[in-house]
């Protein structure tokens, strides 16, 4: 079985902006709809489960990134944009 090489510094780098630019945006809709409906909602349930599951992306990620590359700050995933 061939062993596979993963993602290099900058593709985490990138993966990691956009997913935290996707987050935010999600999150945005998640309290627009709770907003507009309630919480309990079809839509705003919905948009929570995405947005937990962009967290767990997130968190898996920053896993096999401080695995990867271990010397590298796996706070891409988390953190503010630099």
């Amino acid at each position: 079985m061939k062993i596979k090489q993963g993602l290099s510094v900058e593709e985490h780098k990138k993966i990691g902006k956009q997913l935290k630019q996707t987050t935010s945006l999600i999150t945005g809709l998640v309290i627009a709809l709770e907003q507009a409906y309630s919480g309990e909602s079809c839509p705003a349930v919905t948009a929570k489960r995405i947005e937990s599951l962009l967290w767990e992306l997130r968190s898996d990620l920053e896993g096999y990134m401080s695995r990867e590359h271990d010397s590298e700050d796996t706070s891409i995933y988390y953190g503010r944009e630099k």
